[in-house]
């Protein structure tokens, strides 16, 4: 079941960038923290803008909020990879 909960989150992912007309690149292989690249276009032209994505989906990433947002816990060192990684990192 998780698989499929993984597979639908970046199915939805991939659906909305492209619906805004950004290209979504999953990332197929084993990763550490980046799930996608995804480039901005502007118009019909690609514009070499790169921002990386973090995907989370599934009811167990979700289970605190309040009336605004969601609160996510992740482990430091999962942040301090996002911050030091060289692309703008999306969760």
């Amino acid at each position: 079941m998780a698989e499929i909960i993984v597979t639908m989150g970046v199915s939805r992912a991939s659906y909305y960038f492209s619906s805004i007309g950004w290209l979504f690149r999953e990332q197929i292989q084993h990763d550490w923290g980046i799930d996608a690249q995804i480039e901005i276009k502007n118009e019909d032209y690609a514009t070499g803008k790169l921002i990386a994505s973090q995907i989370k989906s599934g009811i167990s990433y979700f289970t605190e909020e309040n009336d605004d947002y969601y609160i996510l816990r992740f482990v430091e060192k999962h942040i301090e990879y996002w911050l030091n990684h060289s692309l703008p990192v999306f969760l």
